[in-house]
C-alpha cells in the first residue's frame, strides 16, 4: 500500500511526518501538492465586528501575514486552526470540530454578535447563509486563494503501478482538482480517505475502488482510517 499526499506543501510535509512517526520509514509516501495558498493584500476593518471566525489554518496565516493585531474574540473550526491562532497571539474564545457544531454553539451561547468570517476564494460552507434567521450575523471576506497545481511526474508514476494507493482528501476543492487530473493510464487501485461525508458525497462513481470516511473531521481520526487500511491490505 502506498500513500499520495496532495495538500499544500507545508501541510503535506507535516502530514507525512505524522505518518512516518505512526507507521515507520518503510511506508511509501509521495507528496504532490495540487493546491497552493496565495494570501491577498486586503484591508480589513474590524471595528464593526465582535469577533472573527476561522475555519482553517490558511485563514489564520493569511490574516497574520497582514500584520494585523486584534483583541477581538476568535472562533475556530479545528484544533490545529485554534493552535495556530493562539501561537499567532490571537485570543481564541471557542473551538469546535466542524462548522455545524460551531454554528450551534454560537447560537446557543454567544448569539447576538456580528462576526467576520475570513476565508478562501473557494469555500465548502457559506456561513452568511448558514446563520440567516439567527441573532448572529456573519459577513465573509476573502483573504486568500487556493490555486490549483498539476500532479508531479512522480505522482503520476505513483498512480500508474500495480500497488494500491491511499489518497487522503481534505477538502471538496482538492478533490475537484485531483479528479480532473485522473487518467485512464493511472492503473493503480485508488482508495479515497475523506475528511468528511460532504467530500465523499462529491466523489464520482467508479473513480475509486473504495471511499472511506474519517469518523471525525480531524487528522487523528483520518490517521486511524489509514491504520485500518494498512492493516487490511
Amino acid at each position: 500500500m502506498k500513500i499520495l499526499i496532495t495538500r499544500p506543501l507545508h501541510q503535506s510535509r507535516r502530514f507525512k511526518k505524522s505518518l512516518v512517526e505512526q507507521f515507520g520509514e518503510n511506508l511509501e509516501i509521495c507528496i504532490s501538492p495540487i493546491l497552493e495558498i496565495k494570501s491577498f493584500r486586503v484591508k480589513i476593518n474590524l471595528s464593526f465586528f465582535d469577533g472573527i471566525i476561522f475555519t482553517s489554518e490558511n485563514g489564520v496565516k493569511a490574516f497574520t501575514n497582514l500584520n494585523k493585531k486584534t483583541d477581538k474574540k476568535i472562533y475556530c473550526v479545528g484544533a490545529y486552526t485554534s493552535e495556530i491562532a493562539r501561537k499567532s497571539g490571537l485570543i481564541v474564545a471557542h473551538t469546535e470540530k466542524d462548522v455545524g457544531d460551531l454554528k450551534t454553539w454560537l447560537i446557543e451561547n454567544d448569539s447576538e454578535r456580528k462576526l467576520l468570517y475570513l476565508c478562501g476564494q473557494n469555500i465548502s460552507n457559506n456561513l452568511e447563509v448558514a446563520f440567516e434567521g439567527s441573532k448572529t450575523t456573519v459577513v465573509s471576506q476573502i483573504i486568500y486563494d487556493q490555486l490549483s497545481r498539476k500532479l508531479s511526474p512522480s505522482a503520476i508514476q505513483f498512480l500508474s503501478g500495480v500497488i494500491p494507493v491511499l489518497i487522503p482528501i481534505f477538502s471538496e476543492r482538492s478533490y475537484e482538482i485531483l479528479s480532473q487530473q485522473f487518467k485512464s493510464t493511472m492503473s493503480s487501485s485508488k482508495i479515497a480517505i475523506c475528511l468528511s461525508k460532504a467530500i465523499a458525497n462529491k466523489i464520482k462513481d467508479d473513480e475509486f475502488e473504495k471511499v472511506l470516511i474519517s469518523a471525525q473531521p480531524d487528522l487523528e481520526s483520518l490517521i486511524k482510517v489509514v491504520r485500518e487500511s494498512l492493516k487490511n491490505s
